[in-house]
């Protein structure tokens, strides 16, 4: 008989120990759990779910934008369709001319755009918009347009590099802070503006606007020469500001008084800023506002009403724009209380430089400037 071996023995015993139990209490191990076939079907439930919630939110943001922009194109093609409905663009004006200009012989009517509705009409359409802003006219030298300001929004500190500024405010209240460098430190001056004033904001002087109400959006008109470069935010101890110059606060209450209460027909102030582009006009009964082919010019009515008459009177109010392209003068008359206007050259075009460029084209000089675009 073979003697057992140790090692055998330990084989016996490894063999007897399997299946793994427990000895001791008998018990066997309990079985390996498996997922139910419920469970997979629960899991995928929940990709789906979640999968149609991300595509069911990813599609109201869609459509909410398309609604936006057709709310806007709408209100844009009713502010299109009333301008062209007062006069707007004549037919057979030249080929480039801005819109808004008088074809060659055809000066009869001059083209009014009506801010205050225009915002109105904007404001409407989008009553809770934050910010906003409408071009009116363009030019490589200068732009006006329409800036929306929201309720109880802020426009933090900021400066332009190149441009000069002059906001008039169409509608509520507009609370600005400004700062500029004098005499080597800065100083900061502040104060609320109503429908019917303006101010200025010289390059790389620093403004805050500010609607505080929380029922009324503001509308200013704002001027620029040349067109903006964009804003640049600021804190209020950049060293940038300190190369901003004094701005000034116009408000023409009082002068409407003396106006009144003198005997000129009509007075012109030539305003500190943009050159001999700016100027204002207050009329007692009525003034010739002279129409220069090398200007774009535009005539702002800040307060008062009265007409126009460029060979075809019509009327005009506060807040009213006028785009005074062409030759002949026109002739503004006021009604019921003196007006006050602000005249403003988008565009002056250098009758030596056209004739240069005419010289080396191998053409005549033209009369009429090849100037920005209005758009009403």
């Amino acid at each position: 008989m073979a003697e057992e071996r140790p090692d055998d023995a330990a084989k016996q015993e490894d063999l007897s120990a399997t299946p793994e139990t427990n000895a001791e209490d008998g018990a066997a191990p309990a079985p390996e759990e498996q997922e139910e076939p419920g469970d997979s079907r629960i899991t995928l439930y929940r990709v789906l779910v979640g999968g149609l919630v991300v595509v069911l939110i990813g599609a109201w943001v869609f459509f909410d934008h398309v609604h936006n922009v057709l709310v806007r194109r709408i209100a844009n093609l009713e502010h299109q369709l009333a301008e062209a409905r007062a006069g707007g663009l004549p037919p057979g004006a030249p080929p480039g001319a801005p819109q808004g200009a008088p074809a060659p012989g055809a000066e009869t009517e001059v083209p009014v755009i009506d801010v205050a509705d225009r915002f109105g009409r904007t404001v409407k359409a989008q009553p809770d918009r934050a910010e906003g802003s409408e071009s009116y006219l363009s030019s490589k030298q200068g732009t006006v347009g329409l800036r929306i300001v929201g309720r109880e929004q802020t426009w933090p500190l900021h400066l332009r590099k190149r441009a000069d500024e002059v906001a008039i405010v169409v509608s509520g209240t507009l609370e600005v802070k400004q700062t500029y460098g004098k005499d080597g430190k800065l100083v900061t001056v502040g104060g609320k503006h109503a429908p019917g004033t303006f101010f200025t904001t010289p390059a790389n002087t620093g403004a805050e606007w500010q609607n505080g109400s929380k029922t009324d959006v503001v509308g200013a008109l704002v001027l620029t020469v040349p067109p903006a470069d964009g804003s640049f935010y600021v804190k209020a101890d950049d060293e940038r500001l300190a190369k901003g110059t004094e701005p000034f606060r116009y408000d023409p209450t009082d002068d409407l008084a003396k106006v009144a209460a003198g005997s000129e027909p009509s007075t012109t102030k030539t305003l500190a800023i943009f050159g001999d582009r700016a100027s204002l006009l207050l009329v007692k009964t009525e003034a010739k506002v002279p129409r220069d082919p090398m200007r774009l010019r535009t005539l702002f009515v800040l307060r008062g009403t009265g007409t126009v008459d460029g060979g075809k009177p019509q009327p005009v109010s506060a807040n009213n724009l006028l785009v005074l392209k062409g030759t002949t003068p026109v002739t503004l008359r006021a009604q019921g209380g003196p007006i006050a206007a602000l005249i403003f050259d988008a565009e002056v075009v250098d009758p030596k430089a056209v004739a240069a460029d005419a010289k080396s084209a191998g053409s005549a000089p033209s009369a009429a400037p090849a100037a920005g675009s209005a758009k009403p």
